[in-house]
């Protein structure tokens, strides 16, 4: 009796340590899994970045503002946490004329270039 209660006791400890190790196991194969998401995250966004230059993206951007009567003020910066999480921030001149109809205007302007490029669409924020 002694010695089935201790293969019982037996047992369940090697189970017990064999579901600790197998649970153990698979969160740190999880937490590599998200370091290397992050890792690609990075590349993908600077593989953006790099096509933005290539392409002279702002230049173009800047130029078919200025073909619709904007006048940017030479100042535009990205933001890119992935392909589906773009951001572009366009500085004009005339601050106070923004209105919606403008930003509406405008984004339709970025969503042409971007496309045209090959890109995503960008969330457009004017300054």
């Amino acid at each position: 009796m002694k010695r089935l209660k201790l293969k019982y006791i037996l047992s369940i400890f090697l189970l017990s340590a064999a579901v600790i190790f197998a649970f153990h196991s698979h969160l740190s194969s999880a937490k590599y899994s998200d370091q290397n998401k992050n890792l690609s995250a990075n590349d993908i966004a600077n593989d953006i970045v790099e096509r933005i230059n290539e392409m002279e993206l702002t230049i173009q951007i800047e130029n078919e503002l200025k073909k619709k009567g904007y006048q940017p003020a030479g100042l535009v910066s990205y933001q890119i946490y992935s392909p589906d999480e773009q951001y572009v921030v366009i500085s004009l001149e005339k601050k106070d004329q923004i209105n919606e109809t403008i930003k509406k205007d405008i984004q339709k302007i970025v969503d042409s270039v971007s496309k045209e490029n090959n890109f995503n669409s960008f969330v457009v924020d004017l300054k």
